[in-house]
Parts: C-alpha cells; structure tokens; sequence
C-alpha cells in the first residue's frame, strides 16, 4: 500500500487519486483504519466529497465507514480531530494548540516542535492506523513524517500525493 500516489503541480487531479486510492485500499483491507491527512483545513470538505462518491459507486450507494476511512487534518483540535491531537490524546499527552505551540516555539517551526515533543516524550507508541495517507506531502517536515510512522506498527504503511513544485516548508 506504500508510496506515491500521484506527484504534480496544484490542479492536476492528486486529491482525487488519493481519495480514489483510499477506498481501493479499504476495499481490499475492510477491517483496517485508513488516515487521510492533509495541511491545509480547507481539503477535508473536498476529500470526504471524494471518498463518499467513489465508495458509493463501488458499493451500490452505501455509506463508507468514516471510523475506518478517517478524514484528519494533520493538526487538529478538540472540535475537529486531527492526526497530531488524536495521537496526543491516546498516549495520554495534552496536545498543544496553535497559539501555545507558536508562542513556545515561534510560529514558523510550531507544528513541527509540538510533533517532535511528543515523540521525544513517548518514545514506543501504540499502533493506531493501518495505513495514513498525505494528501499535500510537500507541507510536512520529517518530525510529523515520523510521528506517523511511529502509529503505524511495523508496517509503515505510507502513501503520498505532493506538489513536485513547491518545496518542503516553504516559507
């Protein structure tokens, strides 16, 4: 299930793919919990769209299951689950939120520092997901790179859509 899915520049079709490439994985493997994550908050509307059409159409209109398909911001908050808050909140850890992480780290390196605290401070964590998706890889350094791996057991199953274009944190 690892790997690319689709590299390109903004508007070439990678969310789609990476939704239609969700539900072929939950298609094949229907008992594992599938992540969709992305940067930007604004995707999630658009990718839920997608998965619920492509699984529709392959399920004769039935509903996916959103506990095992989930949509997640990679950051999140207690109104919007997000992959960094849910991994905080199940190794028992207070996930920070933006305007505290951005005042203990300055705001262009908060996600990225509040990512490698929590894996400093919980150093063998608990197999969570059995595969994460990224939608938009290019938006995300290696410490919540790692903070993934670290959920997915030993399967380190990975698959990612970026923009060959733009460049990793790109300021």
């Amino acid at each position: 299930a690892g790997g690319i899915v689709r590299s390109g520049m903004a508007g070439s079709g990678k969310t789609v793919v990476l939704a239609r490439k969700a539900v072929e994985i939950f298609m094949a493997h229907r008992d594992w919990i599938i992540v969709i994550t992305y940067s930007t908050r604004a995707l999630k509307e658009q990718l839920v769209r997608y998965i619920k059409k492509f699984y529709a159409d392959k399920n004769d209109g039935e509903l996916y299951d959103a506990d095992r398909i989930r949509v997640m911001q990679a950051w999140g908050s207690a109104s919007a689950i997000g992959v960094y808050y849910d991994v905080c909140k199940h190794h028992g850890i207070k996930p920070l939120n933006f305007t505290q992480a951005k005042t203990k780290y300055g705001k262009n390196r908060a996600f990225s520092k509040a990512c490698e605290e929590v894996l400093k401070t919980v150093p063998k964590m608990d197999k969570m997901y059995d595969c994460i998706l990224f939608d938009e890889a290019q938006d995300f350094d290696k410490s919540f790179l790692a903070l993934c791996l670290k959920v997915l057991g030993a399967e380190k199953r990975l698959v990612y859509a970026y923009d060959e274009l733009q460049q990793l944190n790109e300021e």
